[in-house]
Order: C-alpha cells, then structure tokens, then sequence
C-alpha cells in the first residue's frame, strides 16, 4: 500500500549501473520472508558479536520479537516489548536478533528537505537524492534523517500471540490518535502473524529516524516483501525508540546518505560552481520519461498499490493482500480465503495492464514536449489521457477494498484495522 520504490533496471535513463557506487560494509542477518512463512523467530545473530564500531547504523528486531532494536554511531540499544512507553535500554548478553541489518559509513552527505513530505513523498525523494549522488539502487545501503515529523506511528513487538495482547496507542510525550494519511507498517504488520505489538503514535514530534533501503537484492530480507525502507524512530533524547509505520517529514529536516566517492567528486565540483541556482529538480532530465521516477515505473508494471487505495485502507476497508497476510489471526474460513485470493489475483492482473496504461498515457505527454510538438490542442488530449489512466487504476484498487469487505464479518474488519495499527 505505501508508495513503493525504485528498482534500477528497468530505467533506460539509469541502465549503467557500473557507473554508480555500492555502500560497502553492510551486514544483515534473518529473512523477512522466511521468518513470516515459518514461523520461526529465534535469534540469528548474539548482539555482542555485531560491531560496535563509530559510524556503524542498523534496526531490528529481538530474538522471539520481544522487542526492537537500533544501533546510533556503534551504540546499540533495545526497546522491549513489556515496556508501556517503549523505553531503550542497552542489551544483555545474551541478547539475540532475529533480523538485523545495518552498515558502517565514514562520511554522510547531508541534503535538506525543502518542503513538507509525505512518506510516499519522502520515499521517492530519497530514491532521487541517492541516485543523484551515485547510489547503487540496486543494493542495499544505511541513511539517516534527522529533523521533526508529524503523523508518526511507531511500535514495538511484544513477543505474545496476536490475540493475547493488545495494541496500546499512546507515545513517550503525546498520547492521541494520528492523522493516518501513509501506508503499510513494515515488520509489524508480517510479524503479528507471531507477534503482537505496542503502538505508538505522534501528530508532531523531532528526533532522528535510522533507515535501511534494501535494494533489489535484499528486498523481504532486510525489508517487508514488496517494500524497500525498514526505517526505525529515536527520540531526540534518546530515550524512547520503535519501527516506523507511518510518518510525514517536515521541511528543513536532514535526510543523510552515504557519501560515496563519486558523491565526493560531484560536491567538488559544486563547490567550484557555486553560482548556480538550486536544482530541485536535478537528475529528473534523466528520467526515461520526467513525471515517473523508476520506481514508480516499477510499481506500475507489478500492479503494486502505491498508496492509491488509502482512503479505504485507512478508513475501515481492508485490502485483499494484506487480509490474506492476517488471514490466521482473521480465522478466515476457507472459503473466504479461496475468495480473498481470487480477488488478489483478479486485482493483481487489472492492476498491472492499468499500470502500463498510465505509463504509456505519461510517455504519450512526455513525448509531446520532448519532441517539440506539443500545442493546446494536443496538450489538452493527452492530459486527459493521463490524468484518465490514473483515475482508473485508482479506482481498480479501491473497489476491491470493497469486494473485500463483502467477504468479510464486521468482526474480522475490526481485528484487521487493531492488527494493521489503525
């Protein structure tokens, strides 16, 4: 359901990937994937072997999903799920992960969020800055933001079965409900299948968020199946900490990416060239066709939701994926799961001819100014055209939300929206 994210190598503009750099030092440990279809939440790594080295980041999540934890500048500290204000403390030794991944970096290139974003938003916005700065897309790498946010949720694993515990809505310095206006949760939501968990929720707060970008090499390995960001909160205080579900990014925060030695070249040269105006848009010339970034173009040929369906997902309308992810902890009958997974597979198809409608119908607009040959006429069809394309993928997803809720009881609604942190 969130916007979701960049994949290199379907983008003409962006096919030579040898020109770009990998974030070396990057460890990871535990699979996404497997622990969801398994079960299986034992510990993969001790704590005390991972390195405790000065420049050294990561998220994860404790052995039985008793807690998270997240590594600040080699420091790393565990938030346990028994806590009520998701307090961090550091580890005891025997203390093990059951997913980890993180990475050294020696230098950061910090870049200014210029307007206030959401996470789709957000997202897209890192995927473009790392590509400016030479980022392998491809790989996984370690970022940072530093700043204040609004409409954050955040939570904690517990470790206890879904249906023994019950979620808290609260957090360390506010207690109300968000504005929920982002898309999925990333662990959480897969591990309720074995664990439930502590929600916390902040309309404005500051802080520092600690994020993995997987890559397609470890996309539902380091990161939620389908998703490319695993992102945990740290207060500033750093007193109280989680994984990030949902969030909006203040303008004037810091978004911090690796420096890469290509990076190092081109602010050599900026600085050589100082006059030049900002560039908002810069690397966007690349782009195979200017409106859609990679990742969208991805996206789109794979069906995925890219936040299209969230006035029904965030309004009691559950969605055929995510019900079929919950579909133990929903006790669907059999034959609600047989038609669940037809309508999954029903949208799936829609979704991905819908998807090349719309890039075709942004390429057609695109065309017209790239060639010189756009006029009023002409202009006026094919922004019909897109804006046509979009409107009816838009309203493919969001009617099988509410195919969904046709199959669903009133009970089964109301433990998905507890289960999905709403």
């Amino acid at each position: 359901m969130r916007l979701r994210i960049l994949s290199l190598v379907v983008c003409g503009s962006l096919i030579f990937t040898s020109a770009y750099a990998q974030i070396k030092d990057f460890v990871h440990y535990g699979n996404f994937k497997n622990m969801s279809h398994t079960g299986d939440t034992t510990g993969k790594v001790s704590l005390s072997n991972l390195s405790t080295t000065l420049g050294t980041w990561g998220v994860g999540a404790l052995a039985g999903l008793r807690g998270e934890i997240i590594q600040i500048d080699g420091k790393l500290l565990v938030s346990l799920g028994q806590d009520p204000k998701g307090t961090v403390q550091a580890p005891v030794n025997n203390d093990s992960a059951v997913l980890w991944a993180g990475g050294q970096v020696k230098e950061w290139d910090a870049l200014k969020v210029p307007k206030d974003m959401t996470q789709s938003q957000f997202e897209s916005f890192v995927e473009q800055q790392a590509t400016q700065k030479k980022i392998d897309l491809s790989q996984p790498f370690v970022y940072r933001v530093t700043g204040n946010f609004s409409h954050l949720i955040w939570h904690v694993v517990t470790g206890e079965s879904p249906s023994d515990s019950k979620s808290q809505q609260g957090s360390h310095a506010q207690s109300t409900t968000a504005h929920n206006n982002n898309a999925d949760s990333g662990h959480g939501a897969h591990a309720n299948k074995q664990s439930g968990m502590k929600v916390f929720r902040n309309p404005e707060t500051s802080g520092q968020f600690v994020g993995v970008y997987s890559g397609n090499k470890l996309e539902g390995i380091v990161s939620h199946p389908g998703e490319k960001f695993h992102v945990h909160y740290i207060d500033n205080d750093l007193k109280v900490s989680g994984h990030v579900d949902q969030y909006s990014v203040k303008a004037g925060s810091t978004l911090l990416l690796p420096k890469t030695s290509e990076s190092h070249h081109q602010q050599q040269h900026s600085s050589q060239h100082s006059h030049q105006h900002h560039a908002p848009y810069a690397g966007f010339q690349n782009r195979e066709i200017k409106a859609l970034s990679a990742g969208q173009i991805v996206d789109l040929k794979a069906g995925k939701g890219m936040s299209l369906a969230l006035p029904a997902e965030l309004n009691g309308y559950p969605g055929p994926s995510h019900t079929l992810e919950l579909s133990n902890e929903l006790k669907l009958t059999g034959d609600q799961k047989k038609n669940i997974q037809a309508l999954f597979d029903s949208m799936s198809k829609e979704a991905k001819l819908l998807g090349l409608e719309v890039i075709e119908a942004e390429k057609q607009l695109d065309d017209l100014f790239k060639n010189k040959t756009v006029n009023i006429k002409n202009l006026k069809e094919a922004t019909l055209a897109a804006a046509n394309a979009q409107a009816k993928l838009r309203e493919s997803h969001l009617r099988y939300h509410l195919d969904t809720v046709k199959i669903l009881s009133s009970e089964q609604i109301a433990t998905y929206n507890r289960l999905r942190g709403y």
